[in-house]
């Protein structure tokens, strides 16, 4: 029974991951080399998923001992191209102009490394041990099996880690040069990362049980690896629905314009501060901070000023990434309206609109962090201290 459970997880995610890449292949407004990253992610794993596949159909198991033995191992190398293949989409996310490169192919030096060593050691066999070997689920034993489950779990935590590392640093970089970050805030790479490392914790603790505990029940491995292949369904669906829903999630993230602090040279003091009384006198008289999608390279043309010279002065003079720059004067218009208006006459939603928001949560967020309570609660105590 439990083989034919796995076998269908098995069926599903490989039938999953092909419908994605035709998906893909028939999507042509987007960065190819995030296109090709990810269809290649997905056909490494449908591959694994099929050799799963063949392992647990006992007839077709039969049948390919007979004819082609070594077909039933060929899956393991892909196990430990696919999370290369992630990070490496992550990095074409991260960075506008990503291109694959030859010393990229060193991600792959496992992958190879296993993709040559099995049939060596297969073929270094008397073809009959070989057979048998092959028929009992132990050509792999051992040594070599450990050895290249710890290759599989230790690469992908690297990677998850690097992964993670690169999304944070992005994230960082983006508050430097946009005002809106909440659809360009890199929650997707995220949600990629982390349905992995799920996916992957559970099939690792399959793993240790398996080699730490001698007389386990059979049914909690299987438990643990069926699981594991449930939450990778469920994060392959997801990936398809947001693929249906909102395509250009998966290769439309905007670059950043600002690669440091002062990688320029330094403004004068004197020019410093005219710059700082140009900059207030626009945000209060025009209000540019109203656009939703105002940068920092269209605030700077309305200045006539460099972009790293407007930088350098909101760091300096208000001690401000652009982000909360054009933020802390957001809710000081928020603030204003909340007083101003009651919620009979403008709700919180036509406020945030109003002040240049478009995400709720993202309002909120940023109110509450400067003045320590809701908007509701803001307003509320406006509105005692009036009465």
């Amino acid at each position: 029974m439990w083989h034919g459970v796995k076998s269908f997880f098995h069926v599903i995610i490989v039938f999953q991951c092909v419908l994605f890449v035709l998906y893909l292949l028939g999507y042509k407004d987007i960065r190819k080399s995030s296109k090709w990253l990810l269809m290649l992610f997905l056909i490494m794993t449908a591959l694994t998923e099929l050799g799963g596949t063949l392992s647990h159909f006992l007839e077709l198991r039969t049948i390919l001992i007979d004819r082609a033995p070594l077909s039933l191992y060929a899956y393991y190398p892909f196990k430990l191209a696919s999370i290369p293949l992630i990070y490496l989409y992550i990095v074409s996310l991260t960075h506008k102009d990503y291109t694959f490169k030859s010393n990229h192919l060193l991600h792959f030096i496992p992958f190879l490394t296993v993709a040559i060593y099995i049939p060596i050691k297969f073929y270094s066999l008397e073809p009959s041990i070989a057979k048998t070997l092959v028929e009992n689920r132990t050509l792999l034993e051992g040594l070599d099996y450990d050895i290249i489950k710890f290759a599989e779990f230790f690469q992908f935590y690297i990677y998850a880690v690097l992964s993670i590392i690169l999304i944070k640093k992005y994230r960082k970089r983006i508050k430097a040069s946009f005002s809106t970050v909440d659809n360009i805030y890199l929650s997707w790479p995220y949600i990629v990362i982390w349905g992995l490392i799920c996916w992957k914790t559970l099939r690792m603790t399959d793993y240790l049980l398996y080699v730490s505990i001698e007389e386990i029940d059979i049914k909690i491995l299987y438990l643990f690896y069926i699981a594991g292949e449930i939450v990778f369904l469920i994060f392959i669906s997801l990936l398809f629905l947001k693929g249906l829903k909102q395509p250009n999630v998966f290769f439309g993230i905007i670059e950043g314009t600002s690669k440091g602090k002062y990688e320029k040279t330094a403004i004068p003091e004197i020019q410093r501060k005219s710059y700082e009384n140009k900059l207030t006198q626009l945000m209060e008289e025009e209000k540019p901070y109203l656009d939703p999608f105002i940068n920092i390279k269209e605030l700077a043309e309305k200045l006539s000023f460099q972009t790293h010279h407007l930088s350098q002065v909101i760091n300096s003079s208000f001690n401000k990434n652009f982000f909360d720059f054009i933020n802390s004067y957001r809710i000081e218009e928020s603030k204003r309206l909340l007083t101003k208006y009651t919620p009979q006459e403008k709700t919180v939603l036509e406020i945030l609109y109003d002040c240049g928001y478009n995400s709720k949560s993202v309002f909120n967020t940023a109110f509450k962090k400067q003045t320590g309570l809701t908007p509701t609660q803001y307003r509320e105590k406006a509105t005692m201290k009036v009465a």
